[in-house]
């Protein structure tokens, strides 16, 4: 990561416990979302939603566990650059996560953890400190295909659950599934859904990228959250499209 000495002025590292280090990244990734404007849908209520669902099915009775912090902490920053029809939001969020860690810690500090990961001396598990385990977030961040097929053990798993819990909005009921869908158009075009008027070119365009979940065996691949939501949005996607064809 490159230092940008005309904004950041190096420190001591600084010890901080999990929870002041969570908690710190959190109020971050809160305030970059409150900059964002014209967003209505990659916005701080979008990224809340999905934290609220990892709760409630990874997060009961596991609070304190790192695993579950790291993967909220992904949550909160997956959209932490956002600007719609652009190719590199992913790995503009995770470099903007990897840097506030770096400033929550300290530049040293995140530097040594950060050499120990790329040495391969740090392997995720419920062991590790959370600044140990923020090295594995960017990756999840970013949703790479080999960071799912070519990773074994928690990897995949931790992957999992970070991407259903963004694609919760599919399975809300009707009106919310919808007006997601409008909000996410509005945001590509400006006045896209004016009145009953949508442009036509945005609707086709959201359509295909709905289409092709349709053709996923399945689209949620937690056995919790495909027991509770796969029948939910599959039906809800494929009425949308029923009514984009009239």
């Amino acid at each position: 990561m490159p230092q940008a000495n005309w904004h950041y002025k190096e420190r001591s590292p600084i010890m901080m416990t999990d929870k002041a280090l969570f908690d710190a990244l959190r109020e971050a990734a809160a305030e970059i979302h409150r900059g964002h404007s014209g967003l209505g849908y990659h916005n701080w209520d979008h990224v809340t939603h999905a934290v609220v669902t990892h709760d409630r099915f990874f997060g009961v009775g596991t609070e304190t566990s790192v695993l579950v912090q790291a993967q909220k902490l992904a949550l909160y920053y997956h959209d932490a650059v956002y600007i719609p029809a652009a190719k590199l939001n992913e790995e503009a969020s995770a470099k903007l996560f990897s840097w506030q860690v770096a400033l929550a810690v300290g530049y040293s500090e995140y530097d040594r953890v950060h050499t120990e990961f790329l040495d391969g001396k740090i392997e995720l598990s419920p062991d590790l400190s959370l600044l140990e385990a923020c090295m594995f977030v960017p990756s999840w961040i970013q949703f790479t295909t080999a960071v799912h097929h070519l990773a074994s053990g928690l990897m995949p798993q931790c992957v999992d659950a970070v991407l259903d819990c963004d694609l919760a909005a599919f399975a809300k009921p009707w009106s919310g599934f919808v007006a997601a869908q409008v909000a996410i158009m509005e945001e590509q075009m400006p006045g896209a859904c004016n009145g009953e008027e949508i442009n036509l070119s945005v609707l086709a365009k959201q359509a295909n990228f709905l289409g092709n979940f349709l053709k996923k065996e399945r689209i949620y691949r937690t056995p919790e959250m495909h027991t509770a939501f796969e029948s939910v949005a599959r039906e809800n996607i494929k009425t949308l499209l029923e009514y984009v064809s009239q």
